[in-house]
């Protein structure tokens, strides 16, 4: 997962009750550590009730992070459990600062796509913005999708940032076909210009 460095947030975790049995009272743990493994985070939760086949998720207490790479792991930590083997699951979590400056976008850039999942408008509706922030399309996108819009960003500062999208190096072809409303879209976002010049 990817999440604003310095601003608060509640992990989240959901659990399945595989057994034949229903459950109460489920004690659930997360744990966050860091690069070098150093425990940062560990807090328990609990699931009043988990019916045969259900699934339900637990909210752990807000957390706030620097900027970093950090290893995640939840666990549910049921008395008497009869197939402890999956109770736990690992993964990662990437906290990053606010986007401020210019980002390329395109095949050699930063970011691969605008408008796709992990493009550059995904991250700027996740991680906001400190300073003006400016995309420059360094290549022809052809598979853009419209799958994210911009949203209005969370700033971090004085606020009042601009988005400025244009092309470098010479004209950018932006093509792709649309999951929605069209490839760009603005979704309630102020203070974005869209230059085509050079």
């Amino acid at each position: 997962g990817l999440k604003p460095a310095g601003v608060l947030f509640s992990p989240q975790v959901s659990f399945t009750n595989s057994g034949t049995s229903a459950q109460t009272g489920v004690t659930v743990r997360y744990w966050m550590y860091d690069s070098l493994a150093v425990e940062l985070y560990n807090q328990p939760a609990t699931i009043a009730s988990l019916a045969p086949g259900e699934t339900m998720t637990a909210t752990f207490p807000p957390a706030i992070l620097p900027a970093g790479n950090y290893s995640i792991k939840a666990k549910a930590e049921l008395v008497g459990d009869q197939a402890p083997g999956n109770d736990e699951i690992t993964g990662s979590l990437v906290i990053g600062s606010p986007l401020c400056g210019n980002y390329d976008v395109g095949s050699s850039g930063v970011f691969a796509s605008l408008t796709n999942v992990n493009g550059a408008f995904s991250k700027l509706n996740i991680l906001g913005a400190s300073c003006d922030v400016s995309f420059s399309v360094v290549s022809d996108l052809s598979g853009e999708t419209g799958e994210i819009a911009v949203n209005p960003w969370a700033e971090v500062g004085a606020g009042g940032y601009t988005l400025t999208i244009k092309p470098s190096g010479a004209p950018r072809v932006i093509s792709g076909v649309s999951s929605g409303n069209g490839l760009i879209i603005l979704n309630g976002a102020d203070r974005v210009t869209i230059d085509g010049s050079l």
